[in-house]
């Protein structure tokens, strides 16, 4: 996903929102690359409690140096590219 944004899309940034109590899509979130920006205290009532807005963005040149370092570096160099390449080389 933040392969598409990044390079057909040309972002520069992504952002998303999740729950405080989504623990584990926070960690899944950390681990791609993504920071936590913000937070909307108490910003949601569900099921009868309060919660926070977690807010998270990563940016290109942030996830590029990760990619680099994960070894996903020339892939992403290259003008064009299939996600089956990706695939294929067991990633």
């Amino acid at each position: 996903m933040l392969v598409f944004a990044f390079r057909t899309l040309n972002l520069n940034r992504v952002e998303l929102n999740t729950f405080d109590f989504n623990r584990r899509a926070q960690k899944c979130y950390l681990k791609v690359g993504f920071k936590e920006v913000g937070r909307r205290r108490k910003a949601r009532f569900i099921d009868g409690e309060y919660h926070d807005d977690i807010i998270m963005d990563v940016l290109k040149d942030e996830w590029l140096a990760r990619s680099k370092e994960r070894k996903f570096g020339d892939w992403l160099k290259g003008d064009e590219y299939e996600l089956s390449e990706f695939h294929a080389e067991g990633n």
